[in-house]
């Protein structure tokens, strides 16, 4: 995520780890969809951000989502090993 992007180390990454949403009002016709996220807190290991999604002048869903901070190749290599046990299973 580039609102990320300046905050993490050289072997660092986030990945999703909560999501709460409200969806206000469905979206309909041609407007295309706006999505923002605003950076609301960075404590390590999380990141908190605001998210909204607007159509037009309408607010269809608010949020929050919270992204954590890990290790790149501890998490690259982790996935080596699952994707190795699962070949072998």
């Amino acid at each position: 995520m580039e609102l990320l992007a300046t905050r993490l180390g050289p072997d660092e990454m986030s990945v999703g780890y909560a999501h709460e949403s409200r969806h206000l009002r469905p979206a309909v016709g041609a407007p295309p969809l706006k999505i923002e996220a605003i950076l609301e807190s960075f404590e390590a290991p999380f990141a908190a951000f605001k998210v909204k999604v607007t159509q037009g002048e309408r607010v269809i869903v608010e949020g929050k989502h919270t992204r954590a901070i890990i290790g790149r190749q501890r998490f690259l290599a982790r996935l080596q090993d699952l994707s190795t046990s699962n070949e072998e299973a």
